[in-house]
């Protein structure tokens, strides 16, 4: 019997080789309702929750969309400097929309900053 070979980066991990979108989000509005929050830790088989997700028909926005659509990194970092460090303006419903509003999931880890219940639309 021989022994198999080793999978590739990219048979492993095909997720990380989808193409980019190049979408800018903040000409987005939300699509589909917010159905599904995961709130967990990192290494807890979330990339197997997103892919069961997408497979039920549930598109679900996990770490791994910075890959595929790098614009989101900027609406990303603005959340977290409004959040964490006071610059620039809060994020408010229409962004948090803006930049998950064509997902019906979405997987987040500790360090995302959720939406404060205080904000509200503009």
């Amino acid at each position: 019997m021989a022994t198999p070979r080793p999978l590739t980066k990219r048979e492993k991990h095909p997720e990380g080789f989808l193409p980019e979108t190049n979408i800018d989000r903040r000409t987005c509005k939300r699509t589909v309702p917010m159905e599904i929050l995961n709130l967990s830790f990192p290494r807890t088989g979330t990339m197997s929750l997103h892919t069961a997700l997408t497979i039920l028909g549930y598109p679900c926005y996990h770490s791994i969309a910075f890959f595929q659509n790098l614009p989101d990194t900027t609406m990303w970092n603005a959340a977290m400097d409004a959040k964490f460090f006071g610059t620039g303006p809060p994020f408010t419903l229409t962004e948090w929309d803006q930049l998950l509003g064509a997902y019906r999931a979405y997987r987040a880890v500790s360090a995302d900053p959720p939406p404060s219940p205080s904000q509200k639309t503009s």
